[in-house]
C-alpha cells in the first residue's frame, strides 16, 4: 500500500479519515473539556471524502510484489513496471508478508527501473519496527485552527533499541513543538523531541507525553 493517506485508510480497517472539526466553539471549550473529562470530545466531518475530492473507499492501492531480499530492517521488492500504482522515493508504504496477519509500515528509500523484455521496477523499503496505530494528529496551538491530519503511532521496541515514535505529515516537527493526537476517542498531547527519519510526505519523531493541563 503506497502513500500516507492510503496506508492510514487500510490500517484503519478501510475507514475513511474524517478529522475532528476544529471550530471557534471547540477552541473556546478545549480547556473546559480537558479539565472536566480528562480528554476532548471527538467531532467528525461527515463528508470529508467527498469535500476533499476523492473517494478513498474506491482506491485500488494494494499491489502484489515479488520479494527479492529481506533483512532485519528492510526489504527489496520487484514488480512489472506498469502493473500497479506509482511509487515515489520518500513515501510511506505498508507491506504484508505472506502468512502475516499484519501490515508493516516503512518508507521507500530507493527505486530502480530496469528495462528488458518485461520492464520492472524494484524498490528498497526501510521498515519501522512495531505495529502502527492510526491516529489523527494536529499541531497544538490554541491561537490557531490547525486541522487534524492522518498520523501513525509506533510502539517502543526495546529489543531493537527503537523508541516510541509518531509518524506525522511532513512539516509537523518543531523542536519541543506540541502536537495533539486522537485515537479511540481519547486525546493526548505530546512534545516532539527528535526526528528519526524524514521523507517527502512524513516525519518520524520521538516525543514525550505532556500531562493534561500543562502549559
Amino acid at each position: 500500500i503506497v502513500g500516507f493517506e492510503a496506508v492510514h485508510y487500510y490500517l484503519s480497517g478501510r475507514t475513511p479519515f474524517r478529522p475532528p472539526v476544529v471550530d471557534e466553539n471547540m477552541l473556546r471549550h478545549e480547556r473546559d473539556e480537558l479539565a472536566t473529562f480528562g480528554h476532548r470530545a471527538q467531532r467528525k466531518e461527515a463528508n470529508y471524502s467527498d469535500t476533499h475530492g476523492y473517494q478513498v473507499e474506491n482506491w485500488a492501492l494494494i499491489d502484489d510484489w515479488q520479494l527479492l531480499d529481506q533483512s532485519a530492517n528492510g526489504v527489496r521488492l520487484q514488480r512489472p513496471l506498469k502493473a500497479g500504482v506509482r511509487v515515489g522515493s520518500g513515501q510511506i508504504i505498508a507491506i504484508k508478508m505472506a502468512g502475516s496477519a499484519h501490515f508493516m509500515v516503512g518508507a521507500v528509500r530507493w527505486i530502480l527501473q530496469e528495462d528488458g523484455e518485461t520492464p520492472t521496477v524494484s524498490i528498497g523499503i526501510q521498515l519501522f519496527p512495531g505495529h502502527a496505530q492510526p491516529v489523527a494528529v494536529r499541531i497544538f496551538d490554541p491561537k490557531l485552527r490547525e486541522p487534524y491530519k492522518q498520523g501513525l503511532r509506533l510502539p517502543a521496541m526495546p529489543a531493537v533499541k527503537e523508541p516510541e515514535a509518531l509518524i506525522a505529515p511532513a512539516g509537523t516537527f518543531r523542536v519541543k513543538g506540541l502536537v495533539e493526537i486522537l485515537a479511540d476517542g481519547m486525546s493526548e498531547r505530546l512534545m516532539l523531541s527528535h526526528v528519526l527519519d524524514r521523507g517527502t510526505e512524513f516525519e518520524r519523531c520521538t516525543f514525550e507525553p505532556v500531562a493534561t493541563g500543562k502549559k
